[in-house]
Formats: structure tokens, C-alpha cells, sequence
């Protein structure tokens, strides 16, 4: 009984050591994202910003990151969930320790930092993207039709494959 308890305490440090590299690995990660805070600007270069670099960075290095956007008191913030469970300020570079997602109820999340252009002015967002924002509307529905197509396309072949068979 002695040895399954010390089996057990021992894969235990084991996995609160791998937890310890995951943190440690995320955090240089996040350290190297391709910008640095000192080149922040609000209004030009803030953190909607950096948590756009910073999930296609993380998103390189195969991590599954996404962008959660937080109305605060002083408006709204953008900082990057990583696998579901850590949070990354973006402006400073840190983890949000014993911080989840749930603990931001109304935070709206985004797999695609080009979803956020629905939350800035059109010229806001030229002045800090640096290009004019696609009409959403219209590249959804535009994909609504190519997807309406595409099923159409199948069951046409589907169709066509039953008929072959029977």
C-alpha cells in the first residue's frame, strides 16, 4: 500500500512539473510575440492590436489561442485566451493569473481577429489597421451562397452516386 501511495505521490510532482513547463514555455512565448509594449498608442497601435499579434504568434507555435474582448469601466479591453484556460494581457505581456474566461461573463470571443472590426468606427479602424474594413455582411453572405452551392453540388452527386448503386 506504501508504494502505490508513493507511485501516486510521485506522478503527481510529475504532472505539477509538466504544468510548471507548460506555464513556463507560454510565458516566453508570450514574451517574444513580434511586438513590444513600449510601442503602444492608443487609438493607433493598443490592444486590439497586440492581441492580434499575439494570437497569430501563439497560433504559430500551435497553441489554440482566441481573442476575448471586455468592456471595462474605461471601455473595452482585448486580451487572448490560450488553450481554453490561460489569459494573456496583450499590452503587458503577462498571464492573468487565477484568471479563466468565466470569470469574464459578456466578454465576446473571437477565433478571427477580423471579427473585431465590428466593434470600431470604419475610420478607426483604417487609422489603426492601416487598410479600409471588408463589408462583413457582404463576405457572409457571400459565403452563405458558396455554401448553399456547395450542398446543392453534393446532393446532386449524392443523388447521382445512389442512383448508380441501386
Amino acid at each position: 500500500m506504501k508504494r502505490l501511495l508513493d507511485l501516486c505521490s510521485m506522478l503527481f510532482a510529475l504532472s505539477a512539473c509538466s504544468g510548471n513547463l507548460y506555464i513556463k514555455n507560454l510565458r516566453m512565448d508570450i514574451t517574444n510575440a513580434p511586438y513590444s509594449p513600449e510601442e503602444y498608442i492608443l487609438g493607433q497601435f493598443d490592444c486590439s492590436n497586440m492581441a492580434s499579434l499575439m494570437d497569430n504568434y501563439l497560433e504559430g507555435k500551435g497553441y489554440d489561442s482566441k481573442i476575448m474582448v471586455v468592456q471595462e469601466s474605461n471601455g473595452p479591453h482585448a486580451y487572448v485566451i490560450i488553450d481554453n484556460e490561460t489569459i494573456a494581457e496583450p499590452v503587458t505581456k503577462k498571464i492573468l493569473k487565477g484568471k479563466t474566461p468565466q470569470d469574464y461573463p459578456g466578454a465576446v470571443i473571437f477565433n478571427d481577429p477580423e471579427m473585431l472590426q465590428a466593434y470600431f468606427e470604419p475610420e478607426k479602424w483604417e487609422r489603426e489597421w492601416g487598410y479600409k474594413p471588408v463589408n462583413l455582411e457582404v463576405e457572409i453572405g457571400k459565403g452563405v451562397v458558396m455554401a448553399g452551392a456547395f450542398c446543392l453540388i453534393a446532393y446532386f452527386f449524392a443523388g447521382v452516386i445512389i442512383e448508380h448503386e441501386t
